[in-house]
């Protein structure tokens, strides 16, 4: 067994009243973990952590080109939200109606079961009635499928991607050295 205390890089950054500490923890020395590290994150937004085994290049290079819905993802998933799905489907019949596709009175009566049965945000009920006991609803959207689009990060961490992540690789970037 080894046992051993280790250091993580630590990068504080206080911007506007907002603040985050991030740590990244690397094993480079470890056979099996090519460059492997963990980050974690501690903020007024929220506190989040992961890891990757084999990003197949340092810590600093990994993060300054990944895309930030990758890494978003990998710090908290996707989860329902009501509002955000009554405001997308909306924006979709919409949408459906202005191009032809759905007739407009057809629209305009699945707009008001979504906001009668969207309502009442306690949990999934809204969905199975929306879904089971509406009218309309089903005329233009026969499978679940529709729900993803209640689908997002939560708002704390896109808030935090927004204000703080961007700080965050300006500093990176400003430190890495460029190799010709």
């Amino acid at each position: 067994m080894i046992i051993e205390n280790k250091t993580p890089t630590c990068v504080y950054i206080h911007h506007e009243g907002d603040y985050a500490y991030f740590f990244i923890n690397e094993w480079p020395e470890a056979r099996h973990h090519r460059n492997g590290f963990t980050l974690t994150i501690n903020s007024g937004w929220g506190c989040w952590g992961t890891g990757w085994d084999s990003p197949g290049e340092g810590w600093k290079e990994f993060l300054t080109t990944a895309d930030e819905e990758y890494i978003m993802g990998k710090l908290g998933p996707r989860v329902f939200q009501a509002d955000i799905f009554e405001k997308r489907l909306i924006e979709d019949v919409e949408q459906e109606v202005k191009e032809g596709v759905i007739p407009a009175k057809l629209g305009k009566q699945v707009i008001a079961e979504v906001k009668k049965y969207c309502g009442d945000y306690t949990g999934d009920a809204f969905m199975h009635e929306l879904f089971y006991n509406s009218k309309y609803f089903r005329q233009v959207y026969q499978d679940g499928e529709i729900f993803g689009l209640g689908n997002d990060y939560r708002p704390e961490l896109k808030g935090f991607f927004q204000r703080m992540w961007p700080l965050f690789i300006q500093h990176i970037k400003a430190g890495m050295v460029v190799h010709p």
